[in-house]
């Protein structure tokens, strides 16, 4: 039987980087428990706070630290390039884990750049992403729905 390869995607751009590592550590050595090792290839992914994707060995070493990596002095251009240079491996991933607390993780921002890449996650989509994590978007479409609400 092939293993399905999941990419556990962690870390990211918010204010929520650190929390992001706890949480993926837990869903790390949640898959490392029976049956998940005959199901499941893990090749975690790391995004530093500075938004470069790091590849599977980098992102191991994050995850067994608990300690985020360092952002680089870069000039603007150079950073701007390396933003849109995804790891070799991702390429390979069958199915992504996106474990990014915050802005630019649960709002729908990867979920969106997931569904542009054509590749399958788990978690919601985009529009509940976003509309779960913006409170007054939330409480309308409640109030559309005829939720009852608390005032």
């Amino acid at each position: 039987m092939t293993k399905l390869r999941v990419g556990l995607l962690f870390g990211g751009c918010s204010g929520e980087h650190e929390v992001s590592i706890r949480s993926a550590r837990a869903i790390a050595n949640a898959l490392k428990t029976e049956p998940n090792p005959s199901k499941y290839e893990v090749l975690p992914f790391y995004i530093q706070k500075d938004g470069r994707w790091q590849a599977p060995e980098v992102a191991q070493s994050v995850l067994e630290s608990g300690t985020p990596l360092p952002s680089e002095e870069k000039s603007a251009t150079t950073a701007r390039t390396h933003l849109w240079q995804f790891p070799p491996l991702a390429a390979e991933i069958d199915l992504w884990f996106p474990i990014l607390h915050g802005p630019n993780g649960e709002d729908g921002t990867i979920q969106g750049l997931l569904q542009l890449m054509q590749v399958p996650y788990v978690g919601s989509g985009v529009l509940a992403s976003a509309v779960g994590m913006d409170k007054i978007a939330m409480k309308t479409a409640f109030a559309q729905a005829g939720l009852a609400q608390v005032q």
